[in-house]
């Protein structure tokens, strides 16, 4: 496997390039989270750390780790092995390159589709979402809490809505759809004090533009009330 990885690790490089830019940052973790540029030569990570583009991070068996960038989350599982590229130079595009166990992602909605999970078996492309997507040996699944998660295999793609999932496997051209079996969130790990503040975050944002929009339209109403008190104003004084 880490003969492949290490191969991998050149296709990233390529793809996000030399420099970082918007670099994703580790919110939470616990023990047994390292990181490795070429699969082989590993080094544990702490809180805080920033993660260099395009290298590989590995959770081991009761591991979780949570990066973080500006408001977007990803919350890695236990026995997870995969690798994030920021596109350069904007910083604005996500990759996860995922080979085995589960990722949780809470994206910001934006008009572009921004963020992109590449596993195996499957690519999955969102604008915003939160979604899981699992690996095994046998195949990929994409699980959707909420938004709409575009995945295809190369031969087939499907858009899974909320609340359904979408399993691909090496063997089969189709991707199979289903309702989901379970949600994505597990009050065990991470992910549901992660989404409550993203979430959070989002409503005050959409509560300050709210506010910010509603201010400039009083007071245009308000120049406008002083512009004809002051004209009316004026025209009655010089006319007496």
């Amino acid at each position: 496997m880490f003969g492949r990885i290490f191969l991998f690790s050149f296709a990233l490089a390529f793809w996000a390039g030399i420099a970082t830019a918007a670099e994703w940052v580790v919110e939470r973790a616990t023990s047994d989270v390292s990181v490795s540029a070429d699969g082989k030569s590993w080094r544990s990570v702490t809180i805080g750390d920033p993660i260099p583009n395009a290298v590989w991070i590995r959770t081991g068996p009761r591991a979780r780790a949570v990066l973080a960038k500006g408001k977007e989350r990803i919350l890695y599982r236990a026995n997870t092995l995969a690798a994030i590229s920021v596109s350069q130079p904007s910083g604005k595009k996500t990759k996860v390159t995922q080979r085995q166990g589960s990722i949780l992602l809470m994206v910001k909605k934006r008009r572009t589709r921004h963020t992109s999970v590449v596993t195996p078996h499957i690519a999955a492309v969102v604008k915003g979402t939160v979604f899981e997507v699992s690996v095994g040996a046998g195949g990929s699944i994409v699980r959707v809490d909420r938004g709409l998660v575009a995945v295809s295999n190369g031969t087939d793609t499907v858009d899974v809505p909320a609340g359904q999932e979408a399993t691909a496997s090496g063997s089969a051209e189709v991707i199979t759809m289903s309702e989901a079996t379970e949600s994505s969130l597990n009050e065990n790990d991470f992910a549901e004090l992660e989404l409550a503040e993203m979430m959070s975050d989002f409503k005050k944002d959409k509560k300050n533009k709210s506010g910010r929009e509603t201010g400039k339209s009083n007071n245009g109403k308000s120049n406008n009330g002083n512009s004809n008190g002051n004209g009316n104003g004026n025209g009655n004084g010089n006319g007496n």
